[in-house]
C-alpha cells in the first residue's frame, strides 16, 4: 500500500496548511506530518467515505502509532465530512482509515497556527 502524499504551503498570519488530497480505501495511510511547534490544529475531512472511518494518529517516533482525541475528549474520528480540532500534539501526525471501507477518497486539510507565549 502505497501513503497518500501530504503538500505544505505557508498561509498568512502564521497558519500552516497541509493537504493529503486522497486517502483511499486502497492507500489509507496519510504521510507523517511533523511540525511540532505548530501546536494549534484542526482537520477537515471531506470526499467520499464508502463507510471507511478516519482517524487522526499521533507518534512520538513515527513508527508506532495511537489515535488522538479532540478537544471535548473524544476520538479523533470521522465517517463523513467533518472538522475535527485536536488537543494533542504528539511530535508526528497524520490521516489513517482504521476502517478501510470501500471506494474511500476523502481529502484531508489540516490548518495549523504556530503558538505563541505572547499571542493576544
Amino acid at each position: 500500500m502505497a501513503t497518500a502524499a501530504a503538500t505544505v504551503t505557508n498561509l498568512p498570519n502564521d497558519v500552516l496548511q497541509c493537504v493529503w488530497e486522497h486517502v483511499l480505501t486502497a492507500d489509507p495511510g496519510g504521510a507523517p506530518f511533523l511540525y511540532p511547534t505548530w501546536t494549534d490544529r484542526t482537520f477537515v475531512a471531506t470526499g467520499t467515505f464508502g463507510g471507511a472511518t478516519m482517524t487522526i494518529e499521533g507518534s512520538a517516533d513515527g513508527t508506532t502509532w495511537v489515535a488522538l482525541k479532540d478537544v471535548n475528549g473524544a476520538a479523533a474520528t470521522a465517517t463523513a465530512n467533518a472538522a475535527i480540532h485536536i488537543q494533542n500534539c504528539p511530535l508526528f501526525m497524520r490521516p489513517n482509515l482504521t476502517v478501510v471501507g470501500a471506494g474511500a477518497d476523502i481529502a484531508v486539510t489540516l490548518l495549523a497556527r504556530r503558538e505563541y507565549s505572547l499571542r493576544t
